[in-house]
């Protein structure tokens, strides 16, 4: 038999292929579309929905809610509304972090960094703000009230915590000034932050402190990296300690947080820190003990007011 003939056979079963796989994928989705139906509350991804058009409509859902809806492109938010939506209910919060995209060129010329959330706040359209945080012990809350939060109250949940073990005080920030380092993709890194924060995780660890309840958080992926490489050597006792990106851990709590803000330099670049939201996030996801590693000379010259002040 010719290739000729071999590849004119290939392409005919590949049709066939893609009609039958279509059939069955209309089939699922009308059987998901089914197990919905008989759902009081459906969730799904803002991704999801935009792929699910179809079963949205046949649910005709008349109450839409979007949680983190400040993060989210606008975009998204349509795409999941359909004609039978009477209720949009958007849950989020316009001072952390804002909707990105993968072209921070066209982010910025067309204005996708602004969510629809954000658009409504600022067009002064009546919103509803939550001014009881249940989080923060009231050393910590007190660095976003009232500089990014003016109006926020402690539950009495939050008080009377007891003190960090092995630790004089819940809140410190720790001044240096050792250079940051490039990393090869561009991110930066700190390696005096890095093996310093890892060393203070294993003294909190050693005073009697699960691991999974201590975060080691970055503004860098580089930072990061290098932290999981000091990690690394303390396998069994460090196993746990989450290491993570600012960025990915919007939403998320822990009970003791410690952050690198890497950024030190003779030209007083800060980087990402310049952006308000960003360090609004990595303010406010500590329980009950917060620790920053910083270079508190270069961030209180930045024009940024939180470090300013």
């Amino acid at each position: 038999m010719s290739s000729k003939i071999l590849l004119m056979e290939k392409e005919k079963l590949s049709q066939q292929f893609r009609k039958i796989f279509k059939v069955y994928n209309e089939f699922r989705d009308m059987e998901d579309t089914q197990i919905m139906k008989n759902s009081l509350v459906v969730g799904m991804t803002t991704t999801g929905a935009a792929r699910l058009q179809a079963s949205l409509q046949a649910l005709k859902s008349p109450i839409v809610i979007v949680e983190e809806a400040a993060e989210v492109l606008e975009a998204h938010i349509i795409s999941s509304l359909t004609n039978y939506c009477k209720h949009l209910i958007l849950i989020g919060d316009h001072q952390q972090l804002k909707p990105s995209t993968a072209n921070y060129k066209i982010e910025t010329q067309y204005l996708l960094g602004i969510s629809l959330f954000e658009r409504m706040v600022l067009n002064k359209i009546q919103c509803h703000t939550l001014n009881i945080q249940h989080r923060m012990r009231p050393e910590i809350s007190c660095l976003v009230h009232p500089s990014i939060y003016p109006v926020l109250e402690d539950h009495k949940s939050v008080m009377n915590r007891p003190p960090i073990c092995g630790l004089e005080n819940c809140l410190y920030f720790i001044d240096h000034q050792e250079p940051e380092q490039l990393c090869k993709d561009s991110s930066k890194k700190n390696v005096h932050e890095a093996r310093f924060l890892i060393n203070l995780a294993k003294h909190l660890i050693l005073n009697g402190y699960k691991p999974e309840n201590i975060t080691i958080l970055s503004a860098y992926l580089g930072q990061m990296f290098e932290m999981q490489r000091e990690k690394s050597q303390y396998k069994l006792l460090l196993q746990d300690v989450r290491i993570a990106v600012l960025d990915n851990y919007q939403g998320e709590e822990s009970d003791i947080i410690l952050l690198s803000l890497v950024r030190s330099n003779t030209e007083n670049k800060i980087g990402f820190l310049k952006n308000e939201n960003r360090v609004c996030v990595a303010l406010s996801r500590a329980r009950n003990g917060f620790y920053m590693m910083g270079n508190m000379t270069q961030l209180s010259n930045s024009d940024v007011s939180i470090f300013s002040n």
